[in-house]
């Protein structure tokens, strides 16, 4: 049987627990738990006064008869066995704890209660080996010490210091629903991993997090570990890709107003045609007004209309053309920035130029709506106008239908192959 089927099982007789004395469970002696004790081969008990008593010290587990004794009476020691907390919650609980799995009432659990008290542990005995020079070659905690209980980093330029106290037993009240110890995992990982340059940015960030807190320090590294860890990680990328992020930002910056620049100058452009549209328009229909359909001013009117319309929609070409490209370029120098090894263990730092970016597309796709919209009414104007054209001069409407479906063709065409052939595409 397993030491965890073993002590599910001797859990469920009935016994108390000695807290004063002998710190041991006593069984009523009866068949059944003597029975039990002998097929598992356990014999580490003793009878006195008609009970079964067995100490904590001779149990193949480590036994706490409820939450409060295990968070002040655990010892480093302790977690190289598994762990049984009893009376968890209320009376007919238990957390068993054992491979780092913690099992509530025999069922995996979440509960993180026994496995943050391992996190402590971890992180007390990486601390110690930190101020041990010859363990890392470096000496970031500038002091451990086991008499006094405290951690000690000291900051000599800044000329400040922060103290982690520490208990001679038991751990942390620490949230159950966190998992500290895989965050302390990653974060001992990550330092021997980079070792030496790393630790100046892990002792700096530790410090400033945890300086002129009121709360307690030990437990407050906890909680801010995830912050701790990130900047001591984005300080460190900046040292190693030897990178300013505050000037990328400033550069990116000045990128976003030479873009919105551009923009500006071609929504500029199509302002001053759309001021010039109803003017156009309002001026061929007033003089094929006042040309009462006279033959030949008439086709001179027409020519100038198509001319016009044919001039507009070669700039509204260069227009699209100009927004493509904008777009081309932001898309692509984006792609660069992001391409940078400092973003690829810093990807929140990437949101601030991707949001830039995000709105320069947005603004792009807006000017592109806008010259659409301008296209669109440019061309049913004019095709109005020919069809007054056409009235004046008495050509009956259905012999203008065939030339109106090829206008209508056309239009088409060159909208979709000449003037929006290119989609705007945000990557």
């Amino acid at each position: 049987m397993s030491i965890k089927d073993f002590t599910t099982k001797l859990i469920t007789y009935d016994f108390q627990y000695d807290e004063a004395d002998t710190k041991g469970l006593q069984f009523v002696n009866s068949s059944d738990v003597t029975l039990f004790l002998k097929e598992e081969n356990f014999d580490e008990f003793d009878i006195k006064q008609n009970r079964i008593c067995i100490k904590k010290n001779k149990l193949p587990f480590i036994y706490f008869n409820n939450e409060n004794e295990f968070i002040n009476q655990v010892k480093d020691d302790d977690f190289n066995k598994p762990i049984l907390i009893n009376n968890y919650k209320d009376n007919s609980s238990h957390l068993y704890f054992e491979n780092k799995i913690t099992y509530l009432n025999n069922e995996l659990s979440n509960n993180n209660l026994i496995k943050n008290g391992l996190a402590v542990k971890e992180v007390k005995t990486f601390f110690n080996d930190l101020s041990n020079k010859e363990k890392y070659g470096i000496e970031i905690v500038d002091n451990y010490s086991n008499s006094n209980l405290v951690i000690t980093f000291i900051s000599l330029k800044d000329k400040t210091k922060v103290n982690l106290d520490f208990k001679p037993t038991g751990t942390l009240k620490l949230s159950n629903d966190i998992d500290y110890y895989s965050k302390v995992n990653s974060f001992i990982e990550y330092f021997i991993k980079e070792n030496k340059q790393f630790s100046v940015f892990l002792k700096n960030s530790i410090i400033s997090n945890l300086l002129y807190e009121e709360k307690d320090a030990f437990v407050l590294f906890f909680e801010k570990i995830d912050k701790i860890f990130y900047e001591a990680k984005l300080n460190y990328n900046v040292f190693v890709h030897e990178l300013s992020l505050d000037k990328i930002k400033t550069d990116y910056k000045e990128y976003k107003q030479k873009y919105f620049a551009s923009q500006n100058d071609i929504l500029s452009k199509i302002s001053t045609q759309v001021l010039a549209l109803p003017i156009s328009i309002a001026a061929s229909a007033f003089s094929l007004f006042n040309l009462k359909g006279e033959l030949f001013p008439t086709l001179i009117v027409i020519f100038g209309l198509v001319s016009y319309i044919m001039y507009v929609t070669f700039i509204v070409k260069i227009y699209f053309s100009d927004i493509n490209n904008l777009n081309i370029l932001s898309q692509r120098d984006f792609q660069i920035l992001k391409t940078h090894p400092f973003f690829n263990e810093n990807k929140d730092e990437l949101n601030y130029f991707e949001e830039i970016k995000n709105n320069l597309f947005d603004r792009l796709k807006s000017l592109k709506m806008g010259l659409n919209i301008f296209t669109f009414i440019m061309w049913i104007s004019s095709t109005g106008l020919l069809f007054y054209s056409f009235y004046l001069l008495s050509i009956k409407v259905n012999n203008v239908m065939i030339p109106f479906l090829i206008f209508m063709f056309t239009y088409s065409y060159i909208y979709t192959e000449y003037l929006n052939k290119q989609e705007l595409k945000n990557e």
